[in-house]
């Protein structure tokens, strides 16, 4: 049996509330609001690290699970079922909620749009999947793969340069390299690549506390400033926040400081949160919908914490619910619960508790 690591619960735990906090802030700062013109903009702007994040676990866990290349259909059939299942099982939901409460026209043209755009905050199931693809043909060398995670970051900054301070795409290329760029996997490949790196290197790199400390610190004053170089425009804040290439080494040195400072983290609510973490993400914006137009009451400030930690909590309380059923538990990507026969039934309930 894998040893667990409670490390990488405490990542996707601070990731799910980066997200969490994404949405809730946006009910209080605007898209294109500069991260520096107040706290709440700087939290909002901080908080956009979370989907970077969640991509380097995805690789830290993938290949600490596999050391050896899975068969790629095998691999690739369970791993899908966990992301394209619940994309295509949330969709109807979502665009149901969007044509209701406005957000989304009832045309079939502005459905056709949403959905080409990933269906709102699914998109990132579509981009995972994709990144399942770059891990079959990861080499089994620590060699080759620092290589590759070198040649992928310098991809993914470069598309981000690009896509930040270039002029905007044309043509045929107007479309993927502009519009969707924020669920394509070159964009995010040198962050999925590197958390795979961390796996391979994982003594070594908790080992190295001050060179960590260290790339924390730069990657920090580096993502400060590069805030102050932003265009404004919807082209490159917003979902396009997540390519800023200035916030490559906080993202970095950051996923790699909670991976190698986080073991001592031994929660029972962060190991259920770490483990839980892509149902929450996929449900907690139902409650936003919801309680968002109510808290317009509230000051800004106020207005977030309320409802950053009312979608968490409702979240937790879905998923809690929807694990307890196999179609639940398949719907929002989470393994479906064991149905042990006859007289070992009981004994796994009272185990479970």
């Amino acid at each position: 049996m894998q040893k667990r690591l409670h490390e990488l619960d405490l990542l996707r735990a601070a990731a799910l509330v980066g997200v969490v906090l994404i949405h809730a802030t946006a009910w209080s700062v605007g898209a294109g609001e500069a991260p520096l013109s107040s706290p709440l903009a700087l939290l909002a702007d901080l908080a956009r690290s979370a989907v970077p994040l969640f991509v380097l676990a995805s690789g830290f866990a993938l290949r600490a699970r596999y050391r050896e290349v899975p068969a790629p259909g095998r691999f690739l059939g369970r791993r899908w079922r966990r992301t394209l299942v619940p994309w295509l099982c949330w969709v109807p939901v979502f665009a149901v909620l969007g044509v209701w409460d406005g957000a989304l026209p009832a045309s079939g043209a502005g459905l056709g749009t949403w959905l080409a755009y990933g269906g709102g905050h699914l998109y990132f199931l579509l981009l995972i999947a994709q990144l399942y693809l770059v891990f079959l043909v990861l080499p089994k060398s620590r060699r080759r793969l620092a290589a590759v995670a070198a040649a992928a970051l310098a991809l993914q900054l470069g598309l981000g340069w690009l896509h930040t301070y270039g002029p905007a795409p044309a043509g045929p290329l107007g479309w993927p390299l502009g519009s969707i760029s924020y669920w394509l996997a070159p964009y995010y490949a040198g962050y999925f690549v590197l958390g795979a790196l961390l796996a391979d290197f994982w003594p070594q790199v908790r080992a190295r506390t001050a060179a960590i400390a260290l790339a924390l610190a730069a990657g920090l004053v580096i993502w400060l400033w590069s805030t102050t170089t932003i265009p404004a425009g919807d082209a490159t804040h917003g979902a396009y926040a997540f390519l800023w290439p200035g916030r490559a080494l906080f993202v970095g040195a950051l996923g790699a400081a909670v991976l190698a400072w986080g073991s001592a983290v031994r929660s029972a609510t962060v190991a259920w949160l770490g483990s839980r973490s892509l149902g929450v993400y996929l449900v907690h914006p139902l409650f936003l919908a919801l309680a968002g137009p109510p808290a317009l009451a509230l000051g800004p400030a106020a207005r977030a914490g309320a409802l950053a930690l009312g979608s968490l909590a409702f979240g937790a309380l879905a998923v809690a619910v929807l694990t307890r059923s196999r179609l639940g538990a398949q719907a929002i990507g989470e393994e479906a619960p064991m149905r042990p026969a006859g007289p070992a039934r009981s004994v796994a309930r009272l185990s479970l508790r």
